[in-house]
């Protein structure tokens, strides 16, 4: 999957996975100047993904978890490598009290290269 100049918001409510963007087994992101933000799930709630990625110039934020025991409000990814440059990582968290993993990024199995511009991995949890 490519993702240039856009983005990506969810409006229809929550995913299980991937609230923003899927990726699965065997399949790839590029993802340049681009946005995934207000999304919901349950993990991944801005981007879950089993495939390699490369994020530059863009923003995941503003992402919520929508069960205490979810994982990775911002990004959750599973065996894979993950390039990241450039890029905000920000303001994602779990919308309910009493666990969750990763506010800002959840992996199991995952090499990352490259430092995000801005990484901020809270878990918070707010009540709406």
């Amino acid at each position: 999957m490519t993702i240039t100049d856009n983005t990506v918001t969810e409006t229809s409510g929550a995913a299980a996975a991937g609230g923003g963007v899927f990726i699965p087994p065997g399949g790839t992101l590029t993802m340049t100047n681009s946005s995934i933000t207000v999304n919901r799930a349950e993990y991944g709630a801005g981007l879950y993904s089993y495939g390699a990625m490369t994020i530059t110039g863009s923003t995941i934020a503003d992402n919520r978890l929508t069960v205490a025991k979810g994982g990775g409000a911002g990004i959750y990814t599973v065996d894979t490598l993950a390039n990241i440059t450039n890029s905000t990582i920000a303001g994602n968290f779990n919308l309910v009290a009493g666990g969750g993993y990763g506010g800002g990024n959840r992996h199991r199995r995952t090499k990352y290269f490259h430092a995000p511009r801005h990484f901020q991995s809270e878990q918070r949890h707010h009540r709406q």
